[in-house]
């Protein structure tokens, strides 16, 4: 018998070389459309994040030209200038340094990520099982114009999730850790690997798809809610991947919530992503928070 994967609870995207570090100065390279490069830096959470130059001069991309600017605080939001980074002296300009959005813009941002309708569950659900063993689905997805996951060994994944090495660096010690040894978490790949090789499903859009419109990038998202949609329309097909082509297996127990429905619970799915959008360890997070979002423009895991 077929099971078939819902999710309607807690996306985690994680990216296979972000870690968990906080997100401050995170090296990265963009490239003007004329073919310079630009060196730069990201700072920020999965909700917020901001190119920046060393000094902490926000940088922006031009929807217009696809050129990389630094940027100014106009009303609450930041918006391109016409100065391009390396050709002159922020401050010279009247910029001003770390330049972020109003509050207001940052909350809006926040419920961009709000789980859409369609995927919330019909009723309220429990805090879930806090004992015992949970059973928990990772699969990988990667993009039309990615190749395959190669710089990561399938061993060096599963021991982030599996390892129960005492001191090991894992999610299983974690939540054994913390639930005072009750609860066992053993995580299940799909599709599954091949030897040490990771395999992965392959969406139909490329990596532009998932990135913003410009005039460099026609493919892109034009809205905020444009993205939510494309996102969320990756997961939903990757699971329906998994559902037609490799069927989880029915001996476990998918009952993550604890609600008496197999068809809700926990799911991770993961993907090539930009190293900035992964939340910074000890986030806190509540169900139908999207951690991360797929938009990667590199990274070792290829994408």
């Amino acid at each position: 018998m077929r099971r078939n994967i819902l999710v309607f609870g807690v996306y985690l995207l994680v990216c296979l070389a972000a870690g968990a570090a906080p997100v401050r100065f995170l090296p990265v390279v963009r490239v003007q459309p004329n073919g310079d490069t630009l060196h730069c830096y990201v700072s920020g959470d999965e909700f917020f994040h901001r190119l920046h130059d060393s000094e902490g001069y926000t940088i922006v991309q031009n929807t217009e030209t696809g050129q990389y600017v630094y940027a100014m605080l106009h009303e609450g939001l930041l918006q391109p200038t016409a100065y391009v980074p390396g050709s002159v002296n922020p401050a010279s300009v009247g910029l001003s340094p770390n330049s972020i959005p109003s509050a207001k813009e940052l909350r809006r941002l926040r419920q961009l990520w709000e789980v859409p309708e369609r995927y919330r569950p019909v009723e309220p659900k429990t805090s879930g099982a806090n004992h015992g063993t949970i059973h928990n689905i990772v699969i990988f997805i990667r993009f039309a114009d990615d190749t395959a996951f190669s710089t990561t060994s399938f061993s060096a994944i599963d021991s982030k999730f599996n390892d129960s090495t005492a001191g090991a660096s894992s999610m299983y010690n974690y939540f054994k850790s913390t639930s005072y040894n009750k609860l066992q978490v053993l995580t299940h790949y799909y599709p599954a690997p091949s030897g040490s090789t990771v395999l992965s499903f392959q969406d139909i859009h490329a990596r532009s798809h998932f990135q913003p419109y410009s005039a460099t990038n026609t493919l892109g998202y034009v809205s905020d809610s444009d993205r939510r949609e494309r996102e969320f329309a990756l997961l939903e097909d990757a699971i329906d991947w998994v559902n037609l082509n490799t069927p989880v297996d029915t001996s476990l127990n998918l009952d993550m919530d604890d609600d008496g429905d197999e068809h809700t619970g926990w799911v991770l799915l993961l993907l090539h992503l930009k190293t900035e959008s992964i939340p910074p360890a000890g986030t806190r997070v509540e169900t139908g928070d999207v951690l991360g979002h797929p938009s990667c423009d590199g990274g070792t895991s290829s994408g």
